[in-house]
């Protein structure tokens, strides 16, 4: 059996499976209320190329030559951006574990081609052929949730080096934090407490879960 071969089955196979993957999210529709920021589209569509150069600060994990395809925009990538400049000014550094996996979890539930394996629209707002995705459902995998968790949990803030978790879990931000409850402020909207335009349920488990009929697999990517 030549490699020749195996290598044309694999393409066909990685091809296939991103042939299954769908969009359900793509640019922007609207406006949270309370928060005054975008909120993304609800849709069902294929992914889009976007040039890398769009992606390089919001989704390095996807830059793959000169375009990648994608869930997510220019305008949203460079949103995505802007937001983790808050991260920086704290005095998370951009080379460190902790940045780049928390932009790695967050980027790919908006900008992922494959974002269909992982996550779930079940809340919209608006009417006709543009409605709002108000909320979703993002399955992480529990060993990855934790050590993006395990990665950010003891890292130190530029102010008066109170840890980042005293500023990133909410109510149990005095010393009751966990992966779960980490990401349960991530995806808090201004009502909760949060920052997130739309509720984002973090879902962690090791199996696939199934929201309305769509099954989800746990995103699960290599430790950056």
């Amino acid at each position: 059996m030549s490699s020749s071969w195996l290598f044309t089955v694999a393409v066909g196979v990685t091809l296939v499976s991103s042939a299954l993957a769908q969009c359900v999210t793509y640019g922007y529709c609207g406006r949270d209320e309370d928060s005054d920021k975008p909120l993304p589209c609800a849709v069902k569509r294929n992914p889009a190329p976007l040039e890398s150069s769009f992606l390089e600060d919001a989704c390095p994990a996807l830059v793959d030559g000169k375009a990648a395809y994608a869930c997510c925009d220019a305008e949203q990538a460079a949103v995505f951006k802007s937001e983790y400049k808050t991260l920086i000014s704290l005095g998370v550094r951009k080379d460190s574990k902790c940045f780049k996996n928390f932009q790695n979890l967050v980027c790919q539930a908006f900008c992922s081609p494959k974002q269909s394996e992982f996550v779930a629209v079940n809340g919209t707002s608006g009417s006709g052929e543009k409605l709002s995705a108000t909320e979703s459902v993002y399955a992480v995998h529990k060993s990855f949730a934790q050590r993006v968790y395990d990665a950010c949990k003891d890292v130190r803030t530029h102010i008066f080096g109170i840890k980042l978790m005293k500023y990133m879990c909410g109510k149990h931000a005095d010393g009751k934090c966990s992966a779960q409850r980490f990401l349960d402020f991530v995806g808090a909207v201004y009502s909760e407490g949060g920052y997130s335009p739309l509720k984002i349920r973090h879902v962690l488990t090791d199996s696939p879960i199934t929201v309305d009929g769509q099954t989800l697999e746990p995103f699960n990517p290599k430790i950056l």
